[in-house]
């Protein structure tokens, strides 16, 4: 028969407000965990509310609760029992405790691998009272207390344990979870590091580390601790797979995510930072790429870096064709009209000649930039274009369609000064995507 004052925590001389009082508490908690996303939790949490509105109609009705205390004290388990004990009855249960105690126990852990949290929960609290000093009892109520929700008390209750029994790396190694998952990280590795010097054998706090570091964002240290996994336990699928993030997280921790609809880039991830390692990046990536892992997402992650990674050696020419190509012929314009108006023949403009071929290609040559600072202009929305190119887009953003109606304009004003103004560009040119990233990367 269920004690329900011990359920309740409260004394079987209790009044009634006050019974009234830790059943509404406990109907109010219970109640908030039925709309759990969890199936089990949610169907533990409805049991209890059952359970919880047939106590309240015992316990607050006197002609019940007279019958149950009587039947509660004829099953021999009266609350009152325990403090009321003799001396002699004291021995006995000292003598008969570890083959019971150990019975419980066992019938606590039975009870949450079933889901029956609330039935471990009470187990173990009563098994607490009947054996202070035993850790198995402690950590089987922390253990409860978690699966319940309690988790400071669950914390509480585990240090009693490691507090008795300090060799115990699983006692440790709960804590450091239960740390974790209130995000005191600091205390989590603390008590994952004191697992791992009692037991360094095992694998799993030794993965448990690993992805803390992960969360710390410590990813060299997160490599080391995974590595350290696999020489223990090779081709383990799991440690491999987040080895594998480890590896991409640290290559591309100077890069920036450009997600679909960027105006001038696809998507993916991009190195731009200003202390990039592209070797490093590279030999991170390609030790990913030799981890077997199945996480499409990952994958895809990896692939995406490796392509950037790629696409950023060389050069993109990020001048204008069409200023190329009109080049050439504003040059055959000026043959042309000095021709007409001077008579100068063809074969005597020799100068211009060489220049409506030779200049074309050396503004095609000086119009070839980095890709890297090509990628590193886009991402900030700039157009990563050069001298009219850039001039088209800029117009373009501001007047649209004019901007074409511009370009006419400014191509048909630039046919006498082209040999003027085409040296410029490809001077200028020559610097930035040249000179200046010589001068960089030195």
């Amino acid at each position: 028969m269920q004690n329900y004052y011990q359920l309740l925590n409260i004394s079987p001389s209790a009044k009634k407000a006050e019974i009234q009082k830790v059943i509404n508490t406990e109907l109010r908690r219970w109640t908030q965990r039925t709309n759990s996303p969890q199936f089990e939790k949610r169907q533990e949490a409805e049991r209890m509310v059952r359970k919880l509105e047939e106590i309240e109609k015992i316990l607050l009705d006197d002609e019940k609760r007279s019958k149950y205390d009587e039947q509660l004290e004829s099953a021999d388990l009266s609350p009152n029992q325990t403090s009321q004990s003799t001396p002699e009855s004291s021995t006995e249960k000292s003598n008969l405790a570890p083959q019971n105690i150990r019975q419980q126990i066992a019938q606590g852990w039975q009870y949450l691998e079933q889901g029956r949290t609330f039935d471990a929960l009470f187990l173990a609290r009563k098994v607490v009272e009947q054996m202070p000093d035993n850790p198995e009892v402690w950590a089987l109520l922390a253990y409860a207390r978690f699966q319940n929700g309690e988790k400071q008390e669950a914390i509480q209750a585990m240090t009693r344990a490691c507090s008795l029994d300090s060799s115990r790396a699983d006692y440790f190694i709960f804590l450091g979870d239960v740390y974790r998952s209130f995000q005191r990280l600091d205390q989590a590795e603390k008590h994952y590091h004191r697992a791992i010097e009692l037991n360094h054998k095992d694998i799993m706090v030794q993965y448990k580390l690993g992805l803390l570091f992960l969360e710390l964002k410590q990813y060299q240290r997160a490599i080391d601790t995974f590595e350290k996994c696999l020489q223990v336990s090779p081709r383990n699928p799991e440690v491999e797979r987040e080895l594998a993030r480890a590896y991409i997280e640290l290559a591309t921790i100077d890069w920036i995510l450009i997600p679909k609809g960027h105006v001038y880039l696809s998507e993916g991830i991009y190195p731009v930072g200003q202390n990039l390692n592209l070797a490093k990046a590279e030999s991170y990536l390609e030790r990913a790429s030799r981890l077997s892992f199945n996480d499409p997402e990952l994958r895809k992650k990896l692939h995406l870096a490796k392509k950037n990674l790629g696409e950023i050696k060389g050069r993109k020419f990020t001048g204008s064709w069409v200023w190329a190509i009109a080049s050439v012929v504003m040059f055959w314009l000026v043959i042309w009209i000095k021709y007409l108006m001077d008579g100068t023949p063809y074969n005597e403009q020799l100068d211009n000649m060489i220049a409506m071929f030779l200049e074309p290609v050396l503004y095609i040559i000086s119009a070839f930039s980095p890709r890297l600072r090509y990628i590193q202009e886009a991402v900030k929305r700039k157009s990563p274009r050069t001298d009219f190119a850039y001039l088209f887009d800029w117009l373009r953003e501001r007047t649209g369609m004019g901007a074409y109606i511009f370009t006419g304009l400014l191509m048909v004003l630039c046919i006498p000064i082209v040999n003027f103004i085409l040296p410029i560009v490809i001077v200028y040119n020559f610097y930035k995507n040249y000179f200046k990233y010589w001068k960089q990367r030195v």
